[in-house]
């Protein structure tokens, strides 16, 4: 058993795990490319809508109001009105 033990310390590693990772890198590399120049042309159109969403207690104030709400004015002055 002691042998077999030994043996499998001794056997060289995989080839997986001693493969230089930047070729690793380079293939994962040309393959997007590859991807990439086979879905060209494309056209991408991205918008955007800004759009007010109502506070998490749905009064509609803001967050800085529902502060000054609950710890008072003197607190609220102190650190939003400098």
């Amino acid at each position: 058993m002691i042998l077999v033990l030994l043996a499998l310390f001794l056997v060289a590693p995989a080839p997986a795990q001693t493969r230089d990772p930047t070729g690793i890198l380079r293939a994962m590399e040309d393959a997007f490319a590859s991807v990439a120049d086979h879905a060209m042309p494309a056209v991408v159109n991205v918008t955007t809508t800004p759009r007010k969403t109502p506070t998490a207690g749905g009064s509609g104030h803001e967050p800085s109001e529902r502060f000054r709400e609950f710890f008072g004015p003197e607190f609220y002055d102190r650190f939003f009105k400098r």
